[in-house]
């Protein structure tokens, strides 16, 4: 796992991003590098064997302020992670790494998880972590919340940005079924409910979320990473186990 400043990423690792990048999404190299947030933070992820990255997703705190108060807000975006390296938690574990490092020199400030979901695989990364979110079917979004999302989304997203409905029209379109198949995911109480939210996601529809690192957020984030990570390595273990049984 690497961080590494946007504006000080060399050729090699934008090719080796950009080759990850353009099998999920439809769209051109130019205005990818354009859209990335010049001071933020470059996540790879690498191979455990292998050099080459496996994945990657982007990282940037900024300071909005609302009703008088100022927030840190930590924008993530464009989560990339080859299919082999899925469910490991990798971005779970670098965001903690993150915010860690941002908490020790703003102690007493209150910092928001802030993205722009493009699927229902971003929403779960809310659902499966947080106990509180939003958008969520089971509680309406707090005034200062949605005031809060509004500010940010007008910096990232300016004229693409709807308020009434919450979303985004991001550049980049999906080349998968970008909501989900309810067959195959977990929450499904929530597939319903982000399917009417983002009806447009094959045009590059994105859902804008939030939540507050909260001390009730980040013991869940904690216990869900660490549950996560051991849960893996039993399923890795088992199919080592399994493997050496027939050969």
């Amino acid at each position: 796992m690497k961080f590494i400043r946007v504006s000080k990423l060399d050729e090699y690792h934008k090719n080796e991003i950009w080759d990850l990048y353009r099998k999920k999404y439809h769209t051109n190299r130019e205005r990818f590098f354009r859209g990335l947030p010049v001071d933020g933070t470059a996540v790879l992820f690498t191979g455990e064997h292998e050099h080459h990255i496996v994945g990657f997703f982007f990282l940037e705190t900024r300071v909005f302020k609302c009703r008088n108060k100022n927030h840190r807000v930590i924008f993530t975006s464009d989560l990339v992670i080859s299919k082999s390296y899925q469910g490991r938690r990798l971005a779970e574990i670098a965001g903690l790494i993150y915010f860690l490092k941002d908490k020790i020199f703003h102690p007493f400030s209150t910092h928001y998880l802030f993205l722009a979901a493009s699927s229902f695989v971003g929403c779960s990364l809310m659902i499966r972590n947080f106990k509180e979110f939003w958008p969520q079917p089971a509680s309406k979004t707090p005034r200062e919340m949605d005031l809060l999302k509004d500010t940010a989304s007008d910096h990232y997203f300016g004229r693409f940005y709807e308020d009434y409905t919450k979303t985004a029209f991001l550049n980049p379109v999906p080349k998968f079924n970008p909501v989900g198949n309810p067959n195959n995911m977990d929450h499904r109480g929530y597939l319903e409910y982000y399917q009417d939210k983002l009806p447009e996601a094959e045009k590059g529809q994105a859902l804008v979320c939030i939540a507050p690192i909260s001390r009730a957020n980040f013991k869940s984030l904690c216990s869900q990473t660490l549950s996560g990570i051991l849960k893996k390595k039993a399923e890795k273990k088992w199919i080592e186990e399994t493997r050496n049984t027939w050969l």
